[in-house]
């Protein structure tokens, strides 16, 4: 039975019309983002700074009815944390991210190249992390700045070198809007750059006592992840049509 709706949705796919042009290629972004804690005991103790995130990925852009098109995202997200705590401990960490977004987009075509609005939902799954602290009572006593890993499982024992984040959720969700422009740099090639504008809200852990050494993680924990990027695609144009009828889709004039 799988098989057969396997089939069918294929052959849908192939046969439309619509869905039958579409651009694929790489996808890179570097921004500036910052961690925004939710409670007020909390953020009343600690201050958020902003840091450098990055992404590579691959972009598949699917055309709609006029002016829209859907664009989709999967690929590698790595974001930096700093936190300040009121007694000066600086607590600086870089997270990695599996992550993918389905965003809407809306064109205006131009002469020799088109601009766009785009919103949609991005989704993370949290892989690992790792961090370093100092200042604050670390300076005073004149001790070696730890640095730790980003642990998720329950300790055996606790250390300075790990950071147990026992059942946190991993699972990021944030939605985004951009702005940018795509022009023809080839023959069905193109180059696509957008400003992006992301605010994650998430629940960094359930209701449980999780085991840390450190003041960035507590239960029930509550925040934003709000970031800034430039992002820049390759793309190809294809065309399923073209493809079906053996013509190459890069076949020169």
């Amino acid at each position: 039975m799988k098989k057969v709706i396997f089939l069918v949705i294929c052959s849908l796919l192939c046969g439309t019309d619509l869905l039958a042009q579409y651009q694929l290629g790489p996808i890179v972004s570097i921004g500036s983002g910052k961690f925004v804690y939710g409670e007020s005991a909390v953020a009343d103790t600690v201050s958020s700074g902003n840091m450098p995130a990055m992404q590579l990925g691959i972009r598949i852009g699917q055309t709609l009815p006029k002016p829209f098109s859907l664009q989709s995202e999967v690929g590698f997200r790595r974001e930096g944390r700093k936190m300040t705590h009121i007694s000066g401990l600086e607590h600086t960490e870089y997270n990695n991210f599996a992550t993918g977004a389905a965003l809407l987009r809306i064109t205006k075509k131009g002469y020799s190249q088109s601009f766009y609005l785009e919103s949609g939902p991005r989704l993370s799954y949290w892989l690992s992390g790792h961090g370093q602290m100092k200042g604050g009572e670390i300076e005073v006593r004149r001790m070696e700045e730890p640095r730790y890993r980003v642990q998720f499982a329950t300790p055996t024992e606790i250390t300075a070198d790990d950071f147990y984040a026992v059942e946190a959720n991993r699972v990021q969700v944030a939605l985004e809007v951009g702005i940018g422009t795509q022009f023809s740099v080839g023959h069905k090639q193109s180059v696509d750059l957008s400003l992006r504008y992301s605010s994650g809200h998430t629940q960094l852990g359930d209701n449980v006592i999780p085991y840390y050494n450190l003041f960035a993680y507590q239960p029930d924990q509550r925040g934003s992840n709000r970031s800034l990027s430039l992002k820049m695609a390759y793309l190809f144009d294809f065309d399923l049509k073209d493809m079906k009828k053996g013509k190459s889709t890069f076949k020169q004039k």
